[in-house]
């Protein structure tokens, strides 16, 4: 993945896990891993899309993240099946279809398909 002006560095525990979950949930795909010590994971870089996000073990530090999909409620729906729980379900708004999960280091995933111009 070509690295962009901004990428999102997230700090979790139980790296190893939560990156199964990215995977799982958001179709990520892990580019690279450096581990420490114990298995923990030093810095791993994963591709969702065309975007790249980056995470290491840590103090958690929850972001919140919007993933334009074409498919709003199959993303939404693997999510859930991850194990994120929903905070907004999905719904139509007048600005698209949009719904919300919140993972269990808290970090919150948007997922909307915007209406056409």
């Amino acid at each position: 993945t070509p690295r962009r002006t901004v990428t999102p560095s997230l700090h979790v525990k139980g790296a190893p896990d939560y990156i199964e979950f990215l995977k799982r949930a958001l179709g990520a795909v892990e580019e690279m891993r450096a581990e420490g010590p114990a298995g923990s994971v030093r810095y791993a870089r994963l591709r969702i899309g065309d975007a790249a996000i980056e995470l290491g073990e840590g103090e958690p530090m929850p972001g919140s993240f919007l993933l334009y999909v074409a498919d709003p409620d199959d993303r939404y729906q693997r999510a859930i099946d991850a194990g994120a729980a929903s905070i907004m379900p999905l719904t139509n708004q007048p600005y698209g279809r949009m719904g919300g999960v919140e993972d269990a280091t808290k970090n919150q995933w948007f997922f909307s398909r915007p209406t056409p111009a």
